[in-house]
């Protein structure tokens, strides 16, 4: 929808924007896990990102499906965190990209 009227937030110097694409609830190991998963495990920021929503959100009680979404340039969806020399944008909105991962379903 934010790309649709122009107000997408990424432009050439964000590589990757990490969110959901539905409702989350607060997940107090999300940022250990994630931190954990690129620098402890190196893996992807992407990678990282759908692993650590899948740990935190493990212990959900509430009857909800919850999905992670990535969005950014192409080429930086397999970038690790020490990746900082890439230059990650085309300068072309109409490349931009996500992702969507379904990290919990308790329907």
């Amino acid at each position: 929808m934010l790309q649709y009227y122009g107000r997408l937030p990424i432009n050439n110097d964000l590589h990757l924007l990490l969110s959901t694409s539905t409702y989350a609830t607060a997940a107090p190991t999300l940022g250990s896990q994630w931190a954990s998963h690129m620098l402890k495990n190196a893996n992807a920021v992407t990678e990282a990102w759908f692993l650590a929503g899948l740990r935190a959100h493990g212990a959900e009680t509430n009857h909800i499906t919850i999905n992670f979404r990535v969005a950014g340039w192409p080429n930086a969806f397999s970038e690790h965190l020490t990746d900082v020399a890439n230059s990650p944008g085309t300068g072309n909105v109409l490349d931009i990209d996500k992702q969507d991962e379904q990290v919990f379903s308790n329907p």
